[in-house]
């Protein structure tokens, strides 16, 4: 008897465990996309237009996340080189510079960034 009350609380639970947890889609980000427009009107819109993808001093983003490759270094445009591009930016004197943003923006700050350049 123990052992079917066991296996009917099992069955019971199973559809709770086969849900699993939810989570985001890969291309979903993690950040407010709203506190990342701000961001990237602070640091970011003096060199890179967000409504083109023409070069102002560095790169336009409009549509950042649908190319194939980053401007400028050719890297696949992932969320990844993304993120590193942005936290290490650019030191080659051949290439705009750019500054490195990995001690300016937390980590919310910079999942609320990827967030906006989302959008674009």
């Amino acid at each position: 008897m123990k052992k079917l009350a066991a296996l009917l609380f099992l069955l019971a639970a199973l559809p709770a465990f086969a849900q699993g947890e939810k989570t985001a889609p890969a291309n979903e980000a993690k950040g407010d996309p709203a506190a990342g427009r701000k961001l990237y009107k602070a640091h970011c819109a003096l060199c890179h237009f967000a409504d083109a993808a023409i070069v102002k001093v560095g790169p336009g983003l409009k549509g950042l996340f649908q190319m194939k490759k980053l401007p400028l270094t050719g890297l696949l445009a992932t969320e990844e080189n993304i993120r590193k591009r942005v936290g290490e930016g650019n030191p080659d004197p051949q290439k705009p510079l750019m500054p490195a943003y990995k001690e300016i923006f937390t980590a919310k700050e910079m999942d609320d960034l990827v967030a906006y350049l989302k959008t674009l």
